[in-house]
């Protein structure tokens, strides 16, 4: 699973969605769906999105996302028969 740590960081500098929005240039409306997604959703960034956070924060794609591997056994094969 790919988690998105776009809540940690804000945390971390203290800063508003407001604020990212102006330290970012992206819309209020781009920076307030993001930081309202519930963890662990399906959570569709575009590449220029994720750009203007690793700039706005000075940080790499790796602080964005975070890989953990699922703590659920993955579904079993079935057998053809």
């Amino acid at each position: 699973m790919i988690v998105f740590r776009l809540a940690q960081l804000l945390e971390k500098r203290k800063w508003s969605a407001y604020r990212l929005a102006q330290e970012s240039g992206l819309p209020q409306p781009t920076v307030y769906r993001l930081v309202s997604e519930r963890p662990n959703t399906d959570v569709r960034i575009s590449l220029k999105v994720l750009d203007a956070l690793c700039r706005a924060f000075g940080c790499d794609v790796g602080d964005l996302l975070q890989y953990q591997p699922d703590v659920i056994d993955p579904p079993k094969k079935r057998r053809r028969t």
